[in-house]
């Protein structure tokens, strides 16, 4: 979840993989957030998810992958992180735009 600003197309669904690295300042599980969109999760560890229900926050365990489809539908710039707030100074976190 680092780095500069994600450009979405607004009303494009991206396909989004998030890697709880083990290398890491924060080897542990992770809630991460995305604010003003919702998303499915579709994977965990490359294992199909069967019952798919809209979020905004996924739990990741400790050097796990999950893939999720983000529903790019209100434009805007915003912010995607881990809920822990003590995780934001070290980097865990980034914004996005959809336009």
């Amino acid at each position: 979840m680092y780095g500069g600003v994600k450009l979405f197309t607004k009303g494009e669904p991206v396909k989004v993989q998030i890697f709880n690295d083990p290398n890491s300042m924060h080897l542990m599980q992770h809630s991460m957030h995305f604010h003003g969109q919702r998303f499915l999760v579709l994977e965990h560890n490359g294992v199909k998810e069967i019952n798919l229900v809209w979020k905004d926050t996924v739990f990741i365990p400790s050097v796990q992958t999950v893939d999720i489809l983000l529903d790019t539908l209100n434009s805007g710039i915003w912010m995607a992180h881990c809920h822990i707030a003590e995780h934001l100074k070290s980097g865990m976190m980034t914004e996005f735009k959809v336009e």
